[in-house]
């Protein structure tokens, strides 16, 4: 039903699209011999957007020989209307993206997945943006910030976007436009990123003690931990006789009732988090280092530090640290240097930063399976652009295998036996570890191959150059499923074009789509084929009643199976359903909390502006100054004058706030990460965590005008210069 009647509107919206394309067709028929200088002129002083789109399609036409089709120019209007364009891979989302932020003539930020896309996508525009005089630039790490946001259209990846973002409203230099952002991946980056936290040092440290870690260590041994099958985590059933329980596809982890009996028992106390608040925190931090995050797939340890890895792409996040608890957890697990003063982090998370812009639309090859989540949390409908090549890939029915090393050994015999040996073939895994794994054997067996990973991705421009190459062989995580043009050359072509097989189904179908979108690009042949194995974690996933009838297939003979892909192949859609719908109500989840204290957040800097507007006698009201207190403000007052007195103490209220202000935002992300584990599975955790933010903002207020009230008084003028008008 509702696949029907998305079908009916997104016919009725590219309709008319369509008429649009057309008019702006004839447009630029019509200026086909306009000179240079008319075109610009008509670019910034017209007022219609068919008119501007025309003219950036003149400019890309007569600076890069680009001629825009209809599917192009359709979706360049569909971006400029605010919507999440899908287009499939090797369409040329690229240039529909640059005529959709010229045609806006404001300030756009395009975001991308990577700085190798953003500066690939800038290099390829910036004449076309130079003919039309509008001002652009790349976001790298060694530009000048102040002069880049000045700029019409600044290409960015999405994490030095935030990052410049928190830094900028942490330490104000320079005005960060939030107007308009087009993000390209868009499902990559606010659906299978919202896990993923942004931080910067506030300059205001904490010390950890190291010792609670080491005893938390220690208790690794007492404590016994059961993972939750992930066939169980839609009916949230909890392992029995556990003292800890832990998902690892969730990345989730938390103390059962038992765990805490024996804890307050070894501890003799009657509340453990109350009478070790410290050492319980680093105990569940060391138990989530050690349960949940896997050396190879989640990070790697590189210069003596961890570097995480992004679980989604497979790339790595040098720039990215996980909860400071966590994070020291994970130096500890691997005895590196403890890196103790990295607290008082200011965060943020995409979904709340790009809600900040008043306006976002993107692109992606695989929105369609994500329009629910992106109309129903972004409010971004969903519109699929027809293709314009004709797709000329090959897709095999997925093969069958008892184990793992059987299909690599599978593999081994297709890609000597079977394979064309001057077809290019590109092997998708599903980490560093298996990609080596798999690159190791395949060079055992007599078989030349490149490997693409977190380790070798300084080099991924130039293996990509040649992964299209007559002949060649590509081992790779998924870090190639997205933003990645593999080009085979002519001929790569005449033997069928790029091989695609993937070791494996991905839990999200949208990765299974985009690994399949790498090969038969713009019209070229290409071929994909995935292998499966009954140890493959997406068979985790199974419930009860998929199990059942799972066992049921494994007892057919596997030279009997090929008449039963089919059936295997639509049971592991429906697991991909059940999936995309659980990993929507977590960020559906994340996206409550982080839109609560972030609310929250300009709430507070909205009431310091009040107390500063009504002055210090209301602040005196507000903690019901006592008799003496109130004397002492009057005598200062009186001493300083009414001027002086209000520049003061608007000057300490504006230093005392921000301080406690980091204490506080840093308190509640502490609160919003353990609230879950607080022996609360009765209530609601959001509901929980907006009563606590109102609580202690309370408590916030009183202290700072408390604090700021012994600063005032005790203050000597003759010390202080103002940088205040």
């Amino acid at each position: 039903m509702k696949n029907w009647l998305f079908s009916i509107y997104n016919f009725s919206k590219i309709q008319k699209l369509k008429k649009e394309t057309h008019f702006v067709k004839r447009l630029v028929k019509r200026l086909e011999n306009t000179p240079d200088r008319e075109i610009v002129k008509l670019y910034w002083n017209t007022n219609s957007l068919h008119e501007r789109i025309a003219a950036a399609a003149i400019a890309l036409k007569r600076v890069l020989n680009i001629t825009l089709y209809d599917e192009q120019i359709t979706a360049a209007f569909g971006l400029a209307y605010g919507f999440a364009v899908e287009m499939k891979t090797g369409e040329g989302k690229t240039f529909a993206a640059a005529a959709a932020a010229a045609s806006l003539r404001d300030t756009v930020h395009i975001a991308t997945v990577n700085d190798y896309l953003a500066e690939r996508d800038f290099k390829n525009l910036k004449p076309v943006f130079d003919f039309l005089n509008i001002s652009s630039g790349v976001n790298l790490k060694d530009e000048n910030k102040a002069e880049l946001y000045k700029k019409q259209i600044v290409y960015s990846s999405s994490v030095n976007l935030i990052f410049d973002y928190l830094r900028n409203e942490l330490s104000p230099s320079y005005e960060f436009p939030l107007k308009n952002a087009i993000l390209d991946e868009i499902d990559y980056i606010l659906l299978d990123n919202a896990n993923t936290k942004f931080s910067v040092s506030a300059g205001k440290y904490h010390e950890i003690n190291v010792e609670y870690f080491e005893a938390a260590e220690k208790l690794l041994d007492y404590l016994k931990g059961r993972e939750i099958e992930k066939k169980d985590l839609v009916l949230k059933k909890e392992p029995e006789d556990a003292d800890y329980v832990y998902s690892t596809y969730l990345n989730t982890l938390y103390l059962t009732e038992k765990g805490f009996e024996k804890l307050e028992k070894l501890f003799s106390t009657e509340n453990f988090i109350e009478t070790h608040f410290e050492l319980y925190k680093a105990l569940l931090a060391v138990l989530q280092a050690y349960s949940l995050y896997q050396r190879g797939r989640d990070y790697i340890v590189e210069d003596n530090k961890i570097i995480l890895i992004n679980r989604q792409s497979g790339r790595k996040m040098p720039d990215t640290k996980l909860d400071a608890y966590l994070h020291t957890a994970l130096e500890v697990k691997e005895k590196v240097p403890v890196t103790l003063k990295h607290l008082f982090n200011y965060s943020l998370s995409y979904q709340v930063f790009f809600k900040k812009y008043q306006r976002i639309a993107g692109t992606s090859g695989t929105l369609y399976d994500a329009r629910l989540e992106l109309e129903g949390i972004y409010n971004l409908p969903v519109i699929v652009i027809p293709e314009h090549f004709p797709v000329k890939r090959i897709e095999y029915n997925d093969l069958f295998f008892e184990n793992k090393n059987k299909k690599y050994m599978f593999l081994v015999d297709y890609l000597k036996n079977v394979k064309p040996q001057r077809q290019p073939a590109l092997i998708i895994t599903n980490d560093d570890g298996e990609s080596e794994k798999v690159w190791e054997i395949l060079n055992k067996n007599g078989i030349s191959c490149t490997l693409l990973n977190s380790f070798t991705a300084g080099y991924e421009e130039k293996i990509i150059k040649e992964a299209g190459r007559a002949g060649a062989v590509t081992v790779s995580t998924n870090m190639v499923s997205r933003g990645t043009d593999i080009i085979v050359d002519k001929e790569a072509e005449e033997h069928g074009g790029l091989l695609l097989i993937s070791l494996g189904r991905f839990p999200d179908r949208r990765i299974d789509n985009q690994v399949k979108g790498r090969t038969a690009r713009q019209g070229a042949p290409g071929k994909s084929l995935f292998l499966i194995s009954f140890d493959d974690e997406i068979f985790d996933f199974l419930n009860s009643k998929q199990y059942k009838y799972f066992l049921k297939l494994k007892k057919i003979k596997l030279e009997d199976y090929q008449h039963k892909i089919k059936a295997l192949s639509k049971l592991l859609d429906e697991v991909q359903e059940n999936v995309s719908l659980l990993t929507y109500k977590i960020r559906e989840n994340i996206v409550q909390y982080d839109t609560i204290l972030e609310e929250q957040k300009q709430v507070m800097r909205r009431w310091k502006e009040e107390i500063k507007a009504k002055g210090i006698c209301t602040a005196a009201e507000i903690i019901n100054a006592d008799e003496e207190l109130l004397n002492k403000i009057k005598n200062q007052e009186e001493k300083l004058g009414k001027e002086l007195s209000k520049k003061l103490f608007d000057a300490i209220l504006s230093t005392v706030f921000e301080e406690h202000l980091l204490q506080y935002l840093y308190d509640m992300e502490d609160i919003k990460i353990y609230l879950p584990y607080w022996r609360l599975p009765e209530k609601n955790t959001v509901l929980e965590f907006m009563k606590i933010c109102a609580e202690q903002f309370e408590v916030f207020k009183k202290n700072v005008l408390y604090l700021s009230f012994q600063y005032f008084i005790s203050a000597q003028p003759s010390k202080f210069i103002f940088k205040y008008a």
